[in-house]
């Protein structure tokens, strides 16, 4: 297949508002990820993507379909973030741009925080939880799909997909 054909159905994906999967297959190191990046920023630059939430997984290491879950809600930004900048340098602005307007909050917010932390058993996998429902309407990159750690099996992560892309409109 010519790179001229998987860019059309690349710009095709990333203009259509019905949630979908596309897979991207290749060798190891033949510049996947570069070239869906260039095409995803080329596509923000231009407004040409038609969800406005985006989120970058990789698999690398993640041994739990919770771990994956809660690295989608994590990583999600807006699609106007992705062509500012590496998204992933974005994400960590964002977070640290709410870290920072916590602070400023003063020293209430945080009495307050730790005593809704103290009375919520499981608040991490609350907000986990909170932060993957989220996602809805969001274009999620699933990266590494080779390199996932043994206890996260292919066909959960691929189940996942499947759910995403019918009940998370």
């Amino acid at each position: 297949m010519s790179i001229d054909l998987v860019k059309k159905e690349v710009e095709r994906f990333l203009k259509s508002p019905t949630p979908e999967v596309l897979s991207i297959n290749g060798k190891w190191g033949v510049g996947k990820t570069f070239t869906w990046n260039k095409w995803l920023e080329e596509a923000a630059a231009r407004d040409e993507i038609a969800l406005k939430k985006y989120s970058y997984v990789s698999l690398f290491g993640l041994s739990s379909l919770a771990e994956l879950k809660n690295s989608i809600g994590q990583n999600n930004i807006d699609v106007s973030l992705v062509d500012s900048k590496d998204h992933i340098s974005a994400f960590k602005d964002k977070k640290l741009s709410l870290i920072k307007k916590a602070l400023r909050k003063g020293r209430d917010w945080w009495d307050l925080a730790f005593d809704a932390a103290s009375e919520i058993k499981n608040l991490k996998e609350i907000v986990a939880a909170i932060s993957f429902q989220l996602t809805e309407n969001s274009i999620i990159c699933i990266d590494d799909f080779e390199r996932h750690g043994k206890e996260l099996l292919p066909r959960d992560v691929l189940g996942l997909m499947s759910f995403l892309r019918d009940q998370m409109r």
